[in-house]
């Protein structure tokens, strides 16, 4: 219940995000099922990244599980019968890069993280087609090198997930860990107006943001929110720094 009414307190912008990543990662998948079938899983880590980084990971988790089901039938479309080894191939590669991909990202706030979960997403994928190959009694040089398209896939997810997200985080007026990051530079240039204008009220936020931080982690708070709000708590005094 407290998870959901977390949720719920979103604004509707939440909601845009949340329904507008199934369009894009369909759209995705069929686009990437021109050039090959294993490639697909792209669209899926791609959502399964950005639903992450930009809502919640246990969201994330059960979404992709979703997205899983329509994306694995998109891939193996082409093939012989309905379910075949490419839908379960890409079902089990969405059903395993999840969990992976949210342990890697839930206790990494900088931008990068998302390649190191694309690189271990890609190496589940892989393992994943190798795994039907060898149920199948069909491991060749074909299924390497399908397992090849679909570990690549993983890193081509985490590399348009880094360009995606800002923009995302732009439209839909997004305030995400990395974007806190950013805010709290010493460089960026409201705060460096303090420095310069006011220099007792920024090293007066500095131990506010200090203290916060820590009250704010011991009763399981969002730390780094605590931390950017109090470095610019007192910016209004730029209008009379006297």
């Amino acid at each position: 219940m407290p998870y959901l009414r977390r949720v719920l307190a979103h604004s509707g912008l939440f909601w845009d995000v949340v329904n507008s990543l199934p369009t894009l990662v369909v759209a995705l998948a069929l686009f990437f099922r021109i050039f090959n079938p294993y490639f697909v899983p792209t669209a899926t880590g791609l959502g399964l990244l950005l639903i992450t980084l930009l809502v919640r990971p246990r969201l994330a988790v059960f979404s992709t599980m979703l997205l899983a089901v329509p994306v694995s039938l998109i891939a193996g479309s082409n093939d012989n019968g309905l379910f075949n080894a490419i839908t379960f191939s890409v079902l089990l590669m969405a059903f395993l890069s999840g969990p992976v991909a949210v342990t890697v990202l839930r206790h990494r706030q900088q931008r990068t993280a998302a390649l190191l979960a694309g690189v271990l997403v890609g190496v589940s994928n892989f393992i994943s087609v190798i795994a039907v190959g060898m149920i199948n009694g069909a491991v060749s040089s074909d299924t390497a090198l399908n397992g090849l398209c679909a570990a690549g896939s993983g890193l081509c997810a985490a590399i348009l997930c880094i360009g995606v997200q800002p923009i995302l985080e732009w439209i839909f007026n997004l305030t995400t860990s990395a974007k806190l990051l950013e805010l709290s530079n010493p460089n960026q240039p409201l705060l460096r107006r303090m420095l310069l204008e006011a220099p007792g009220s920024y090293h007066h936020s500095i131990i506010v943001a200090n203290l916060a931080e820590t009250a704010a982690s011991a009763i399981g708070a969002n730390g780094l929110l605590a931390r950017v709000g109090a470095y610019y708590h007192d910016v209004g005094k730029l209008k009379r720094p006297q």
